[in-house]
């Protein structure tokens, strides 16, 4: 299958592309448009290693940052605000792919969590006192 990763890469660069006209179109309208910024880095950390997953989080970053300094984007609120957006992109990519490198690895060396154990409850006496507390009544 040599033309697997040729078909990924087209989809990750036109679906990349999209995203760019949508967010520079459309981000004025609705503030949350940069999210889909993140949805290439995460399809990519589903598959790719960390250095790949991190290299297209890092350019899906530069690419929501380069709209907003067109847009002129002012202020230290403002930017801070562009920066934990860019942040955000970059950390959910690596998490995604190292949650899916565990999972992967877990499904290759057939392990399994084992589930957790439950402690059975003793059987309640038949009187309503335990018998060390009736033998203490009647020490007494």
């Amino acid at each position: 299958m040599e033309w697997a990763p040729a078909v990924g890469n087209t989809r990750i660069i036109t679906n990349f592309i999209a995203n760019v006209v949508l967010v520079y179109l459309l981000g004025t309208f609705w503030g949350p448009m940069w999210l889909l910024f993140v949805l290439t880095p995460v399809a990519t950390a589903l598959y790719a290693s960390w250095i790949r997953t991190f290299v297209t989080a890092g350019i899906s970053s530069a690419a929501l940052l380069g709209i907003y300094y067109s847009r002129g984007l002012e202020g230290t609120v403002g930017w801070g605000q562009a920066s934990l957006h860019a942040a955000f992109i970059i950390f959910i990519s690596l998490f995604v792919n190292s949650i899916a490198r565990l999972v992967m690895q877990m499904k290759n060396t057939g392990a399994a969590p084992k589930p957790a154990s439950i402690p059975v409850a003793a059987t309640p006496a038949t009187s309503s006192t335990s018998p060390s507390l009736q033998e203490h009544k009647l020490a007494a």
